[in-house]
């Protein structure tokens, strides 16, 4: 049985050795924030050269790792993403970073976070950054979708005390979202969810 844990600690633990920065981000981040729920991969958004990531690919397939490099070095190039396989099977996808506001905030507002079994605290997205994330994927898709909204609203209810609702609010004015997360506040103080 794959230990998706024990998956993205390995994989962290060869960005570190190669001053690679990433944080995990999609619903293995959310669920460590806010309502803890089930996935069958692992998102992580990085930033990393062709170059470097040649390296890395280099130790990942030596560790049993399916990495399509051909298609990674253009990933990397464009800006996009790509996905890699464990030897478990257990998929991870790696979210190329761009100059875009939520690409950057994601890995400058990173935080680390101990997992359980796992030596060392690995990089995650902020609450607040997943928060935005989520809510804009919702936008971008044209209507909201059941698990990113109740991952929104899980870390809303989780880290209330702990983030700073004003900024979000201005955050999310500026990505054309305030609208949503109004809503989302809104079903968390009515608990309509």
């Amino acid at each position: 049985m794959t230990d998706p844990i024990a998956v993205v600690a390995e994989l962290a633990q060869i960005f570190e050795r190669y001053g690679v920065r990433y944080a995990l981000s999609g619903s293995m981040a959310s669920s460590l924030f806010g309502e803890p729920r089930s996935t069958i991969d692992a998102d992580i958004a990085v930033s990393v050269d062709a170059a470097t990531f040649a390296e890395i690919a280099d130790v990942l397939t030596g560790r049993g790792f399916y990495v399509p490099v051909d298609f990674a070095t253009e990933s990397i190039a464009c800006g996009t993403s790509f996905n890699i396989i464990s030897p478990e099977s257990f998929k991870i996808d790696l979210f190329m970073a761009t100059d875009h506001v939520l690409d950057r905030r994601q890995l400058d507002n990173r935080v680390q976070v101990s997992l359980p079994g796992v030596d060392t605290p690995i990089w995650v997205v902020a609450p607040a950054d997943q928060i935005l994330r989520k809510l804009d994927w919702c936008r971008k898709g044209g209507a909201v979708s059941d698990r990113q909204w109740r991952d929104v609203v899980g870390i809303l209810a989780a880290q209330s005390q702990h983030l700073d609702l004003d900024d979000l609010m201005n955050r999310a004015t500026d990505l054309g979202v305030d609208d949503l997360l109004r809503a989302a506040l809104d079903e968390l103080r009515t608990g309509s969810g």
